[in-house]
């Protein structure tokens, strides 16, 4: 089996799942070289093992030579030169987090410039990878339960500390794009909306600063609402605000003759069930897709999937899951609403001014400081 000699560029907290997994499938990946101007954490610094560590990528394409793939971990509005720079040094193969820019002019430029290197290319969205989510896609595609006609999902996280201090960039409009924890965290689900419900049509949203206030440049909570290319419709919640949690991820999927309920909890468990009778969940066994069985949002098993998945596509010549074209779909439909909003297309009032309360710091209550 071929290895390939692959480089991880930007080492900061996701980039920890991708080593692992480029660790425990050492029979196909070669780790050659870490990238990351600030410095790897401390539990990444040893997940580098024997790899070199560079500050640049410059400085790594002097050193390191025949790099066969990049993972792409860095801030959302630095993929795109860095994807330019592996393109231009001959790499085969690129693993880019998501969203893969922060526009779609870049995401075209990303398509036409692998496309023209005949680059593999496979994007972040590490729930496809998920068994659970492997199965309602086959349940739905497969029409067991009848056509889907409606796709809700609710997130709740509550973030602080060293993700929305004055360093951090994903508190910036800059690092993170339009759109806020929409467009940044938001758009793995509405990427399952669409692999479920296909292609996105309309879009709106609304959004609110009242949870972060100043702490972020954007947005820390938005509903969007899409419809879909079926008939089908779609409404997605998406928030870094909550402080109390109590659900990580619902996502259901509404179809003719049931409706499929993803329920991921906050003490790490998760199930996928059917609601066939008023009031009564059923747990759907999910050990036939997959294998490894499923595992928490950026858990090793659905990396460990993934990059099996991203090796078959860069040696083998399989389809990436997803790939550049379908990843910009979900952006599309996100830009679209966030356009719609700014644009105030869907007021009912576009003179009536807004006043949120007075801003509230986090750091003023001990009970939540990160």
């Amino acid at each position: 089996m071929e290895r390939l000699r692959t480089a991880v560029i930007g080492l900061g907290g996701i980039a920890g799942s991708h080593l692992s997994a480029i660790g425990q499938l050492s029979d196909r990946f070669e780790l050659v070289a870490g990238v990351d101007p600030r410095g790897p954490s401390a539990a990444n610094a040893a997940k580098l093992g024997d790899a070199p560590l560079f500050a640049d990528e410059a400085e790594m394409y002097d050193h390191v030579t025949d790099i066969h793939a990049v993972a792409v971990c860095t801030p959302h509005n630095l993929h795109i030169d860095n994807i330019r720079s592996a393109v231009g040094h001959g790499a085969r193969g690129l693993l880019v987090e998501k969203p893969v820019t922060t526009t779609l002019a870049d995401m075209d430029e990303v398509i036409e410039l692998t496309e023209r290197h005949d680059v593999r290319v496979s994007v972040g969205y590490i729930l496809r990878h998920n068994p659970l989510f492997i199965k309602m896609h086959q349940l739905v595609e497969a029409g067991t339960y009848g056509a889907p006609f409606a796709v809700t999902c609710r997130t709740e996280q509550g973030w602080s500390g060293q993700w929305l201090d004055d360093k951090s960039w994903i508190k910036t409009n800059e690092g993170l794009g339009r759109g806020g924890s929409l467009f940044s965290h938001g758009c793995h689900y509405v990427d399952l909306m669409i692999w479920m419900m296909g292609r996105p049509v309309k879009a709106a949203k609304a959004s609110t600063k009242i949870a972060q206030g100043d702490r972020m440049e954007g947005p820390d909570t938005s509903f969007a609402i899409f419809e879909f290319e079926r008939g089908g419709i779609g409404t997605m919640f998406s928030s870094w605000g909550i402080r109390h949690c109590e659900s990580a991820i619902d996502y259901r999927v509404y179809c003719q003759d049931a409706q499929l309920i993803y329920d991921h909890r906050y003490d790490g468990s998760m199930d996928l069930f059917v609601v066939e009778q008023t009031g009564v969940r059923t747990r759907i066994d999910a050990s036939d897709v997959g294998g490894g069985g499923p595992d928490a949002f950026a858990g090793l098993k659905n990396f460990i999937r993934q990059y099996t998945r991203f090796h078959e596509c860069v040696v083998d010549g399989v389809d990436p899951e997803p790939g550049l074209r379908t990843a910009r779909l979900s952006m599309e439909a996100i830009l679209a609403a966030v356009d719609a909003y700014e644009q105030n297309r869907s007021a009912l009032w576009p003179d009536r001014p807004v006043h949120p309360p007075p801003f509230r710091p986090i750091e003023e209550d001990a009970r939540y400081r990160g």
